[in-house]
């Protein structure tokens, strides 16, 4: 017998009078009895004079997702008096799996199921969030009324399940020893209570595995190192066919070398624990593992959709996974083109193509997506990239569209790249690098930049303008993280080609950029660590012409002490003052032992003459005969440092 119902705020009060609520279910008043009986409750007074019910709450036990938890069965008066409705109440497991299933303080249209096993234990299932778009209430109960939910015995499942196959969209196998640790331990503790073990829910649309993915293949393999399923039952792994003969051979006990494959891994993993176990105790079990299988229409359902719902409110996608929904759809999953993307995306390493596709949103749409995995929704990477699609292509994205954005994909992830590993003119490299440094987020704009045909000299040009541009927003003593190029970065590639005139116009219109007083003495107020050592690079660079100094193996001097002895404090009251200007700064290769710190500068100025830069010789060479250094030698050195930088970029 089973009990379904469809729960979530926007069907309360209307499917067959039943009450739905975030925390519990109000039966409609002619299923009184008979659910009762369901949840084997017999102990209750009915008043047939006023249609109420003498009954106590009563907590009955059931299984959710594989565990024991309790719902409770009480009887409530309806507010038009007209007779009582029974309430159940989730379990808290249940309550906490709903709501990570909200969307907007509101629960997310979502099936649960009752269901009474023939050791009479009660299993409550979701049907993770059916997506009930521009459908009305009949409409959803009809739906709802043609999915197909049965429990299978795992092996059961594969000798009935027919040709399934895993679609494009969905992501690799991510399961690991952890997960199979796991699935052992209560392969284990079956055999001391040989009770029946659920593995969850496994949703099927058209032959199509839409949620779980990960337990089929890794239960497949099982089977498979059982000898409990035949190899054509499991091809619906993906790799598995054209890496059958290294399965056939582990299966023989040859001996397992590192593989890129992942499900190789796992099934030399798989065939370990089996070995410890025992084949024999392991395949008695077997028979106590069952699956609830959802088969949902195919004519009702977008699968990229409904894909996307279910694994956005359990584990996290990659953000590249998501957009896969997207690319992927109805029409051009199945095509050649979209396993040509799917599999150079698939060829990049997962950290990287999430970054990838940030800053190709970038240059494409102008728009910073947020990288918190905590932030907002709307400002994520898959939500940009969908309204980018949206806005570019129409509601209509084919084969012709899915082919064009693969061409600006691989387009400009190449381009990315180029910038990233710094494969530009010569003559560029060391300020490209400089300006990276600086912030990150630059690389799109400078993507865009080396995008079109130009010469070296007018690459070098553009480039000093830029330096110049974050060079003055360093010397006020801003941070490079308020540095923002997403707007101008998608002005230039909307542009096309661009002179050096132009790109300083356009810096010239954002805010950070913009001019201020040339004063020497506006710059470099406080000057902190990190945009120290920019600065300073950069003014090595122009005094030595050698590389850049940038980086972790570098760290920033304060020649002037910032925690002073007191005798200092008393030579020089107002410290505080001076203390962080770029003329009280210099750098130092990192040494175990660290800097200087709190030596006096008759100490550090030994140091500072053997140093490996001109940043650092200069300091001796101009104050060394001093015992002293202090606010006049610093507002000295910050004039030279400032207005030689100011010079030599035209500022």
């Amino acid at each position: 017998m089973k009990y379904d119902y469809v729960t979530g705020e926007r069907f309360s009060k209307t499917l067959d009078d039943t009450i739905i609520k975030q925390s519990a279910i109000y039966l409609k008043k002619d299923e009184r009895e008979e659910v009762l009986s369901f949840f084997g409750i017999n102990k209750y007074e009915y008043n047939e004079e006023n249609s109420t019910y003498d009954f106590k709450k009563q907590e009955i036990e059931v299984i959710f997702e594989g565990k024991k938890t309790l719902i409770t069965i009480s009887i409530v008066n309806d507010k038009d008096k007209k007779g009582n409705r029974i309430k159940i109440n989730y379990g808290q497991e249940i309550r906490e799996t709903l709501k990570k299933r909200e969307d907007g303080g509101r629960l997310s249209p979502t099936r649960l199921e009752f269901e009474k096993t023939e050791n009479d234990e009660i299993v409550v299932s979701l049907m993770d969030n059916i997506v009930f778009e521009d459908h009305n209430v009949e409409e959803c109960k009809n739906i709802v009324s043609d999915v197909n939910c049965n429990i299978y015995k795992v092996k059961d499942f594969f000798e009935e399940k027919g040709q399934i196959y895993v679609p494009i969209f969905q992501r690799g196998y991510v399961w690991n020893k952890p997960q199979i640790e796991k699935l052992f331990e209560d392969i284990e503790s079956l055999s001391d209570t040989n009770k029946e073990h659920y593995l969850g829910e496994i949703i099927i649309m058209d032959q199509m595995i839409i949620d779980g993915q990960q337990r089929l293949t890794t239960l497949g393999l099982l089977l498979y190192a059982l000898d409990l399923v035949e190899e054509k039952q499991i091809d619906f792994i993906p790799g598995f066919k054209e890496n059958i003969k290294a399965f056939r051979d582990l299966k023989q006990g040859a001996k397992f070398s590192t593989s890129d494959y992942n499900q190789l891994t796992i099934f030399n993993f798989i065939l370990k624990q089996i070995n410890e176990i025992g084949k024999g105790k392991v395949k008695e079990q077997i028979n106590n593992l069952k699956l609830n299988v959802v088969i949902l229409p195919g004519n009702k359902f977008d699968a990229n959709v409904l894909y996307n719902s279910i694994n956005t409110t359990g584990v996290n996608l990659r953000e590249f996974e998501l957009i896969k929904t997207i690319l992927f759809n109805r029409e051009t999953m199945n095509s050649s083109i979209a396993e040509n993307l799917n599999n150079y995306l698939d060829g990049i390493n997962y950290k990287e193509v999430d970054a990838l596709f940030r800053y190709y949103l970038v240059i494409k749409t102008g728009k910073l997506a947020a990288i918190d995995e905590k932030g907002n929704k709307k400002e994520s990477i898959s939500y940009i990239y969908k309204k980018y699609i949206n806005k570019e292509y129409g509601n209509s994205f084919g084969i012709d569209e899915l082919q064009k954005e693969f061409e600006e994909i691989t387009r400009w992830f190449d381009q990315i790249n180029k910038i990233k590993k710094n494969y530009v003119c010569e003559e560029c490299r060391d300020y490209v690098n400089w300006l990276i440094s600086c912030q990150s987020e630059i690389i799109p704009l400078l993507a865009v930049i080396f995008s079109f045909e130009k010469t070296n000299e007018k690459n070098v040009r553009i480039i000093e303008v830029l330096v110049a541009k974050v060079l003055r927003v360093l010397l006020r003593g801003d941070k490079v993280k308020s540095f923002k190029f997403n707007r101008i970065t998608n002005d230039i590639y909307e542009c096309g080609d661009t002179s050096s005139d132009d790109l300083m116009e356009l810096l010239n219109s954002e805010s950070i950029f913009q001019e201020e007083s040339k004063h020497v003495y506006y710059y470099c107020n406080k000057i902190d660590n990190n945009e120290g050592k920019l600065i300073l690079g950069l003014y090595n660079y122009i005094n030595e012409n050698t590389n850049i100094i940038f980086g972790k193996n570098y760290e920033l001097e304060h020649i002037f002490d910032r925690t002073p002895s007191p005798d200092m404090i008393d030579k020089f009251p107002n410290f505080n003052d001076w203390i962080n200007k770029i003329g009280n700064m210099t750098i130092l290769t990192k040494t175990p032992n660290g800097g200087d710190g709190k030596k006096n500068f008759i100490k550090k100025r030994t140091t500072y003459k053997t140093g490996d830069f001109f940043v650092t010789k200069e300091v001796y060479d101009e104050y060394g005969t001093l015992e002293v250094f202090g606010e006049e030698q610093v507002r000295e050195r910050t004039d030279k440092i400032v207005n030689q930088l100011l010079e030599k970029f035209n500022l």
